[in-house]
């Protein structure tokens, strides 16, 4: 069969990886069915029976010849661009079920806090931003989404991370791409050391401190009173960061509070040590669509500052938990 550019494939239409995937994509194109199921000599397919990848299932694909009356079968059948699309995403969408099975297996703690919609959102999010770096390989996309999940989905963009967009932003060709994923690994395992500690000893001691503030959190927070606890309480990662970058994170993100009408000093407390523990870009993060919530909904029951305190205290509960399972 040959696609509209006129190069010939080998479809396997009847194949249980592709027959159901590819007879539900075409059921809206009429002609693109009638071609299937109709012979220029009147003969008519009633069904199309196969098996799927479960050897005690079978897929039963049965046509509409009602909605195709009138509708003539003309030529042999070929593949539109439409379908090449189509199968385009096939391929992506059983790339990220493995990828979910991966991650439930490698990093158990995100599959369960996250839940498997989000997951495989991610993991669709992670396919997509790796391929705009050049980073189509099963094993390097690993890493990226490994990367995103420990950094944050926005991590090739964060101003806190400069390293990771100066080795995403060099060109890359399929042969090195796994030089790529070296590169960002080699630089990720030193930063994990130097800013977590090399047993996590500094961000625990940042949920530590962040657990004590957290019963007298001053509703008159401060961009000062802010950074003086940030650097007391991670120093680690303060030092690493640089003094004029947390500074400007701090300073937008009273932008964002004044862009989302947060009215207290507290909201810019807690928003500020959220982006920067998990990422500049946590607001859109689909790990932690709480906070999204927070920011950008509107409780018609509870005041914006207060709900976003509620939800914080309800989350840093949970990182008390999963931090006392893992010491």
């Amino acid at each position: 069969i040959q696609d509209e550019a006129g190069k010939w494939y080998w479809f396997r239409f009847w194949d249980p990886k592709i027959a159901p995937s590819y007879f539900k994509h075409i059921k809206t194109a009429p002609k693109k069915v009638v071609q299937w199921v109709k012979s220029r000599e009147s003969a008519q397919v009633s069904e199309f029976i196969g098996n799927v990848e479960q050897a005690d299932r079978a897929w039963v694909v049965s046509p509409n010849h009602t909605l195709l009356e009138g509708i003539a079968s003309v030529g042999t059948p070929m593949l539109s661009n439409m379908e090449m699309e189509g199968f385009r995403n096939y391929r992506i969408d059983r790339f990220a079920n493995r990828l979910v099975e991966y991650f439930k297996e490698k990093d158990a703690y995100h599959a369960v806090i996250i839940g498997d919609e989000a997951l495989k959102k991610i993991m669709f999010m992670g396919i997509e931003k790796a391929k705009e770096y050049g980073i189509t390989r099963e094993s390097p996309v690993k890493l990226y989404i490994h990367l995103m999940l420990g950094l944050g989905v926005s991590f090739d963009t964060d101003p806190m991370l400069p390293w990771v967009n100066n080795i995403l932003a060099t060109e890359v060709v399929t042969d090195n791409q796994l030089q790529k994923a070296k590169a960002l690994r080699d630089e990720f395992i030193p930063y994990v050391k130097e800013t977590y500690g090399k047993k996590g000893e500094h961000i625990q001691f940042f949920v530590k401190s962040l657990q004590e503030k957290l019963s007298n959190i001053r509703e008159s927070e401060t961009e000062q009173s802010t950074y003086d606890f940030i650097v007391s309480s991670y120093q680690a990662r303060a030092k690493y960061i640089g003094s004029e970058l947390l500074v400007r994170l701090i300073r937008h993100t009273a932008q964002v509070c004044r862009e989302h009408d947060f009215q207290k000093g507290r909201s810019l407390f807690i928003l500020s040590c959220l982006r920067f523990v998990y990422g500049a870009g946590c607001i859109d993060d689909p790990q932690y669509t709480w906070i999204g919530k927070a920011v950008k909904e509107n409780s018609k029951t509870e005041n914006k500052d207060d709900r976003l305190y509620k939800m914080f205290e309800k989350f840093m509960g949970q990182v008390e938990k999963f931090t006392k399972e893992v010491a």
